[in-house]
């Protein structure tokens, strides 16, 4: 993809200084936001980051509940989770204010990139290997379909964490593995990849979605991932992304806006002003966290 010489110079909305008592902070578990909790609480990122390395096949609701389990939950006044049942769980089990608090974007993050040669891709697969039911069904569908079009020389390349495990490497033979890029090359990966896929980690609940929707269409990606139920809750398929049931879908769905840039740009342009508009974390913070403390 060429550079977009048209973009604007500076897109997305600041984030609201939000007034706190400073003098009594209230301390809120959030295990979905651990990657950002690696620059606040390396230890603790460190305890999650090796959890999931020998848990890769919980899904990631079974994950939070085994592991925020086994930490000092008294050291938390709240818990945040992704999904209706890690919300029951909270309340029932810990006894804690425990609320659904989705996923989301920050704007002056998670922003229209620049173009950059490093990842002018045809298809790019950024999700981290597990062995868990969603996860494997979501493998299948989309990253059987991408290996066609890769053998037939299509450009791809995969990133995230323990591809490196046999069963990892197994699944993608020979499409090129590599290792994790840095957060803040997103912008620029969705400026340069023509597709960005995407698979999910939980079939089951209506609320649970990936972080990685958010994050790539306020990046003005195009997205085509795993379909789940969560999918119809947050987004318009077809109008927003492109969630897919099947491998047939899948192939076809990619072969087709592969050829077709025009439609692929209007439904990334689409996405992306909805997600900044309605699924930033400053939403997130008033929609769950305000209303609550």
């Amino acid at each position: 993809m060429e550079e977009d010489v048209n973009k604007p110079e500076d897109e997305g909305e600041e984030f609201e200084e939000i007034e706190m008592d400073t003098n009594n902070p209230i301390i809120v578990f959030c295990f979905m936001f651990m990657e950002y909790v690696k620059e606040i609480d390396p230890d603790m990122y460190k305890k999650a980051h090796k959890y999931a390395q020998d848990h890769t096949d919980l899904d990631i609701t079974d994950f939070e509940i085994d592991f925020v389990t086994k930490i000092n939950g008294s050291e938390f006044d709240g818990h945040m989770t992704i999904g209706e049942i890690g919300e029951e769980w909270g309340r029932g089990k810990l006894g804690y204010n425990s609320e659904i608090m989705m996923f989301g974007c920050n704007p002056n993050f998670h922003k229209i990139g620049n173009y950059n040669k490093k990842y002018d891709l045809d298809l790019i697969l950024q999700a981290s290997f597990y062995n868990h039911p969603a996860r494997l069904k979501g493998y299948n569908i989309i990253l059987q379909s991408a290996k066609k079009l890769f053998k037939i020389g299509k450009r791809m390349n995969v990133y995230g964490a323990f591809w490196d495990q046999p069963e990892g490497e197994k699944l993608l033979e020979n499409i090129p593995y590599k290792g994790f890029h840095d957060n803040s090359d997103i912008p620029d990966i969705c400026a340069s990849s023509k597709i960005i896929l995407g698979v999910q980690c939980s079939d089951t609940s209506k609320t649970q979605q990936s972080m990685r929707a958010f994050e790539v269409l306020a990046s003005r990606g195009f997205h085509l991932t795993q379909y789940v139920e969560s999918m119809d809750y947050w987004f318009e398929n077809g109008k927003h992304l492109i969630a897919v049931k099947n491998k047939d879908e899948a192939y076809d769905k990619m072969k087709y806006y592969l050829k077709n840039d025009t439609e692929r740009n209007k439904i990334a342009l689409q996405g992306y002003e909805y997600v900044i508009n309605n699924h930033t974390y400053v939403h997130r913070v008033k929609e769950s966290i305000l209303p609550n403390i």
